[in-house]
């Protein structure tokens, strides 16, 4: 078997490279500019640079499986498919809370006025081919969460948990993990929204006893704005979002939270179900 460090370094070479011709390929039939695909693979290579390091350095022996925790989720397949089903619907509803949070801190914070004009050019994007949207999907929406999973949830705090003995060191290990998450976001004011979802996904991860769960949760939080953006909002590619856009109704926030906190709930009690935590 090979050791953790060198199946997650030919694994991320071979990615690199279906990632690279599929873009290329991409970039061909759709003719657009390669800026919003250079941005996607920098989100994807990242973790996962600094998954191989911490594999090469802490865990050279052990399976890549056992060492970011992708084996099945503990218990039955009936609990099984409760866990995934709940921290699906906590991903999905943390997106436009998260979104929220963002946008009021965005408006809240000190800083210069932007103009309406400005800002509706800011949130203006070129019309995309159908072959670069599918590459930025599956690289954004699929490899981004499962990368970033396998480092933050599979690697980081299942070690931390482990050392953290008690069940208050545990979670201690889960907000120290939530606080690197939201500390490498491009933008501060991006990290209150990512420190919720961080949460959430610590939730999902540690009810399942699987990095499986949080993958799923992840992928179904980056699915959810693309689906409210091209298919609920009516926005299609190269088409502007106003200023309006960024805001959510009441209703709907307070209807988001009051399914997160029940879908948390859920996750909580099947995981003090499960023997394994």
């Amino acid at each position: 078997m090979l050791g953790a460090g060198t199946a997650v370094l030919f694994g991320f070479l071979h990615l690199i490279a279906f990632i690279l011709v599929f873009g290329l390929g991409a970039s061909l039939v759709s003719g657009s500019t390669a800026l919003e695909l250079n941005a996607a693979v920098a989100q994807l290579v990242a973790p996962l640079l600094a998954l191989y390091a911490a594999l090469a350095r802490w865990a050279p022996s052990e399976s890549t499986t056992a060492a970011v925790g992708l084996q099945p989720v503990a218990g039955s397949r009936w609990r099984a498919l409760q866990v995934f089903f709940f921290a699906i619907v906590l991903g999905v509803v943390l997106a436009p809370l998260a979104a929220e949070i963002t946008a009021r801190i965005f408006q809240a914070l000190p800083m210069p006025p932007l103009d309406p004009e400005e800002l509706r050019e800011l949130l203006k994007h070129e019309p995309m081919g159908p072959g670069t949207v599918l590459v930025l999907f599956t690289c954004l929406v699929v490899l981004v969460p499962l990368a970033e999973e396998t480092l933050y949830r599979g690697f980081l705090q299942r070690r931390l948990v482990v050392r953290g003995q008690t069940r208050a060191g545990s979670w201690r290990a889960v907000l120290l993990i939530a606080v690197i998450y939201s500390a490498v976001q491009v933008n501060p004011r991006f990290a209150p929204g990512a420190f919720l979802l961080a949460l959430g996904l610590a939730l999902a991860a540690r009810s399942g006893g699987s990095t499986w769960t949080s993958v799923a949760a992840h992928m179904a939080h980056r699915a959810t704005p693309v689906a409210l953006t091209f298919f609920i909002g009516g926005h299609l590619p190269g088409e502007s979002l106003v200023p309006e856009d960024l805001f959510l109704p009441w209703q709907v926030s307070a209807a988001c939270a009051g399914i997160a906190a029940l879908a948390a709930m859920a996750l909580w009690r099947l995981r003090e179900r499960s023997a394994l935590t």
